[in-house]
């Protein structure tokens, strides 16, 4: 795809390699935002002209499949995008990418201790579900510890990406590809936030994610109270 810069009288050419989902194009239509949507070869891409990025949208985010056809598309007198698929059509509203911008809500699955799941049943650590604990309190004996995640988005149903960090053990952030245990082993007492932010296939991310506050009390004779009594006891 070229772009015409009417201002600086210059072309500017598009593919694959700067993200389009396909060098054969079948067609474009442009919104009000000067953003274009572009039926390809293997899918539809959103090109934003003024910010120069590209989300690319296939049938894992909704559409009926990637067979789009050559000059099947129109821009509705109420401003719908409709384009032809082989078996349906894929629709898009002035003022919604739909898929694009559907950003998923990570969350916590299970909490392991000493490599085992910990539960409200086995009285130990936690006391009601993962899904509506915000913090929980470790002693120092309770480790290595893990925590499994996932995230749910109703519309892209592939996985985007994840990042996470433990605060207060760590100030970088983590980047995975799929779920995946965090584990951590030999923590010692302190304050820690366990921070998980997910991502949807297009880049774009959940800003306050899911945070989960972990204290690990430390043993006792690292304690206050324990320092203060030896002198009484020689």
């Amino acid at each position: 795809m070229s772009v015409f810069d009417d201002g600086n009288e210059i072309f500017s050419t598009y593919t694959v390699h700067y993200g389009l989902v396909n060098n054969v194009v079948y067609g474009i239509l442009e919104n009000s935002d000067y953003k274009f949507l572009i039926s390809a070869d293997k899918g539809l891409s959103l090109f934003d002209v003024a910010d120069k990025k590209v989300f690319n949208f296939n049938y894992h985010d909704g559409s009926q499949n990637n067979g789009f056809n050559t000059n099947a598309f129109i821009k509705s007198a109420n401003d719908v995008f409709y384009f032809l698929v082989l078996g349906g059509h894929t629709y898009f509203t002035e003022g919604s990418e739909g898929p694009f911008r559907s950003i998923p809500n990570s969350y916590f699955s299970n909490f392991y201790t000493n490599n085992e799941m910990m539960n409200p049943e086995n009285g130990m650590v936690l006391e009601k579900s993962l899904h509506y604990t915000d913090s929980i309190v470790h002693r120092h004996r309770q480790n290595p510890v893990s925590i499994s995640y996932d995230a749910i988005d109703f519309i892209n149903i592939q996985y985007g990406r994840f990042k996470f960090r433990l605060k207060g053990f760590e100030e970088d952030w983590m980047f995975v590809d799929k779920p995946q245990l965090a584990r951590y082993t030999s923590l010692p007492p302190g304050d820690y936030v366990f921070q998980l932010r997910a991502a949807n296939p297009h880049g774009l991310w959940e800003e306050d994610g899911v945070d989960l506050h972990i204290k690990i009390k430390a043993p006792f004779w690292q304690q206050a109270w324990f320092y203060f009594t030896i002198p009484f006891l020689f």
